[in-house]
């Protein structure tokens, strides 16, 4: 329905300028991306930890990589991925005498040369079957060479692959109101991060709001506050959400344009 609609919007545009314009062409419309469907955010894995309603299929295409490597006990799935954050989708079928409830999962990430634990943050169960998201934070490229281990049961098992798809992101310098560079954030469809210098951080305030704004000012649904260490943050978006809307982060005093 909605190319539809948009093809509909097209032809209609095109033929206001051929009468107010006769003998020059239309120019030519920019097609709005398309939204995922129903029925793929139902078997999306990742559906279960992030609201995908909003997000394009090119934004998710370029994010996710399908995996579909294991053996009778776990079966990796999908990766979902930007610049700092890696979430792995896969599934345990359990042992009858196994109470998965009771049960934990010991999930270790080496990305290159680096290696770190992981947090198991969605877990489904039902029938002995369990689905799982483990999150990972690091710093992620296209191309590095990646290793997973679960620990489940005390039976290690042990995952590799090449990262392909690591989400696009934006950066901009963060500045205060008189245009000095104060530090920097970058933002994902999925996550933002800043760091603010040290002769800065003490503009910060504790419960100073974080907050994105599109193109008209107006703040997106998201909002978060200061707390903890003000000089650096990771926020991830339960609601990711298209960069095309994203034009200004503000936190605090400190603005940064897109």
């Amino acid at each position: 329905m909605k190319k539809l609609l948009s093809l509909i919007l097209c032809l209609a545009l095109m033929g206001l300028t051929a009468c107010g314009q006769s003998g020059e062409p239309a120019p030519e419309a920019v097609p709005a991306p398309e939204i995922v469907d129903t029925e793929t955010i139902q078997s999306d894995p990742f559906a279960a930890y992030f609201d995908l309603s909003g997000v394009s299929q090119e934004t998710l295409d370029g994010a996710m990589q399908d995996i579909n490597q294991g053996d009778a006990e776990v079966q990796i799935l999908q990766t979902l991925a930007d610049g700092q954050n890696l979430y792995v989708a896969f599934d345990v079928n359990w042992p009858q005498e196994a109470d998965p409830l009771a049960e934990t999962i010991e999930a270790t990430l080496t990305a290159g040369d680096a290696t770190s634990g992981g947090e198991i943050i969605n877990a489904q169960t039902a029938d002995h079957t369990g689905s799982y998201i483990a999150s990972f934070w690091g710093d992620f490229s296209s191309g590095q060479s990646m290793t997973l281990s679960l620990v489940i049961l005390g039976q290690e098992h042990t995952f590799t692959w090449d990262a392909q798809n690591i989400c696009q992101e934006v950066t901009a310098n963060l500045e205060d109101s008189e245009g000095t560079v104060v530090g920097e954030a970058t933002v994902t469809p999925f996550s933002l991060w800043f760091s603010i210098d040290g002769p800065y951080v003490s503009g910060i305030a504790h419960g100073d709001i974080i907050e994105l704004l599109d193109e008209t000012g107006t703040p997106l649904p998201e909002t978060w506050s200061i707390s903890g260490d003000p000089s650096a943050a990771f926020l991830e978006f339960f609601v990711p959400m298209e960069l095309g809307t994203v034009k200004t982060l503000q936190v605090g005093p400190y603005t940064a344009h897109f």
